[in-house]
């Protein structure tokens, strides 16, 4: 349904940034005003638990509701699929696709949900749509790539054995996604540590760069160019991304960048009384920036210690602690893929830094993630365990315990003590859970002729939280459950909670009448 009232559409996600995608939706929706916002990718990411009201804004402040946002995106690229196909004579019924969407590991249960009902609302059917994580993804595709593929030797078709375990790192634009699996054989995987993450992707080497020229030309210059002059500002970006993918450290020669320098230099006479070029000479590394024309070269020096050495430490600071806290000699192998694992200063750094493992970098790494969720749509079985991340539960009413209940939270039900916010624990953080494991608990309706049950979902970072409303718990959203047979009696519903997949699942059947209730997931207002 058509509404006039929706005129714009704002772009987020790591892709957000492709020019393709952008065009895509364009194309699209040729009426609508497509935007895209600042750090586009950490928009789910800053915003943990998305809420079924969530609005995101771009510089301007401009909004728009998030799900409208990802609704949007999914069916421009549905469309520019089904073109594709059709021009090259392949045309398929809507039931013959499998859908895969990938999302980094560290998304929470809440946020691949939110993603999962954007894509139903673009067209896609629930039984049709697979979420996979994309250092999973990563390993499916490495176990089966020719040697000739990646940067190490050997004649060996696969890159692992069984029993080794390997670190997959996600090198993205904005943050770096770590997780470690390990082959146990016939092509499985079992993950052996959860994914964490930081924000030191290859964007945080453009932020050095910004950072940079705020102390050469003045922070209030800088700010007016991001602020007043977006376009100018950005084609500094590009241009400097380009540059820093293809930098290499160990030809040792200078960093050459083109910049829009008749621009620059008239802001730089209005805002400083000197020209782009003596500013630059005046500076603390005036010594190693030389403005040439339309081009500034930097000195390698200046490049390596000031725009990737912090980066770079980041990134081997996050590795050490997680092979840390694995501990384990058979993590042999670490993968760098994404669009910043083609930095040779950053595969140098990790390499010098773990000098006992071998470091791989497949052919094309950037691609790694789309190539494993194809294999992935086809072999979801293929990760065998998983490590919980968080410890989920539901809210209980327990019985009273004098000695380790708040009193603050005694209620009287039915003539018993009762303490009311319990964390019902269903898994536990750092549990290793075997694909579909179920757990089921028995949930009864209470008023007469009730239709439905809402089944509360909650998860916190503690390994056994007591209440609910503490502070490291959060509220995932509501399982809806629909009983098709309501009656005057009371119902029991069995209620099944599957874990250990890429999202977690609940079924319920109405023990009575043996049928499946409909189940139905709601975000959280707040």
């Amino acid at each position: 349904m058509k509404n006039p009232r929706l005129t714009k559409i704002l772009l987020v996600g790591g892709f957000a940034d492709s020019r393709c995608i952008q065009e895509a939706v364009r194309k699209g929706f040729p009426s609508n005003k497509v935007i895209v916002p600042h750090e586009a990718d950490l928009c789910i990411i800053k915003g943990a638990i998305p809420q079924s009201n969530m609005v995101l804004e771009d510089e301007n402040g401009k909004t728009l509701l998030a799900e409208t946002v990802f609704e949007k995106a999914i069916s421009a690229l549905i469309k520019e699929f089904v073109e594709s196909m059709n021009i090259s004579g392949i045309h398929l019924r809507p039931d013959e696709v499998r859908w895969v969407i990938t999302v980094p590991a560290i998304w929470s249960e809440a946020a691949k949900q939110f993603m999962r009902k954007c894509a139903y609302l673009a067209g896609i059917p629930d039984n049709q749509l697979i979420i996979a994580l994309e250092p999973e993804a990563v390993s499916i595709y490495c176990q089966n790539i020719p040697s000739r593929d990646i940067d190490i030797g050997g004649d060996a078709i696969t890159v692992f054995k069984e029993g080794t375990q390997h670190m997959v790192v996600d090198l993205g634009d904005r943050t770096v996604d770590i997780a470690v699996h390990e082959k146990i054989g016939k092509g499985f995987l079992s993950e052996i540590h959860h994914a964490r993450f930081d924000d030191c992707g290859g964007h945080s080497v453009n932020t050095s760069l910004v950072e940079e020229f705020r102390k050469i030309f003045g922070k209030h210059l800088v700010d007016d160019l991001e602020q007043n002059h977006p376009l100018q500002f950005f084609d500094i970006h590009r241009e400097f991304e380009a540059v820093k993918k293809v930098y290499d450290p160990f030809e040792k020669s200078r960093m050459e960048m083109r910049l829009p320098y008749v621009f620059l230099n008239t802001i730089c006479q209005n805002m400083n009384q000197n020209d782009f070029e003596q500013m630059i000479r005046k500076s603390e590394h005036g010594d190693k920036i030389i403005m040439d024309k339309d081009y500034i070269s930097m000195d390698p020096s200046f490049v390596n210690e000031q725009l990737f050495e912090p980066t770079a430490k980041r990134i081997c600071e996050l590795i050490s602690q997680i092979i840390c806290k694995v501990n384990n000699s058979r993590l042999t192998q670490i993968i760098l893929v994404g669009g910043f694992a083609d930095s040779k200063y950053i595969q140098e750094a990790i390499r010098t830094k773990f000098p006992n493992k071998k470091v791989i970098v497949p052919e094309n790494a950037n691609l790694s993630v789309l190539k494993g969720a194809v294999m992935f749509g086809h072999s979801p079985h293929l990760i065998s365990h998983r490590v919980s991340r968080f410890t989920y539960g539901t809210e209980v009413s327990a019985l009273f315990d004098n000695e380790k209940h708040d009193q603050k939270r005694k209620d009287i039900v039915d003539g018993e003590k009762r303490c009311t916010g319990v964390f019902g624990i269903l898994t536990t953080a750092g549990t290793v859970l075997e694909r579909d494991t179920t757990i089921e608990r028995t949930y009864s309706t209470v008023q007469k002729y009730q239709r439905s049950i809402d089944l509360s979902i909650f998860m916190s970072t503690k390994e056994n939280p007591m209440y609910i409303d503490e502070e490291e718990c959060s509220k995932i959203g509501n399982f809806h459950l629909k009983l098709k047979q309501p009656t005057e009696e009371k119902r029991s519903v069995q209620v099944t909670v599957v874990f250990g997949n890429t999202e977690l699942k609940v079924r319920a059947v109405d023990k009575k009448s043996g049928e499946k209730c409909d189940v139905s997931f709601e975000l959280p207002l707040f």
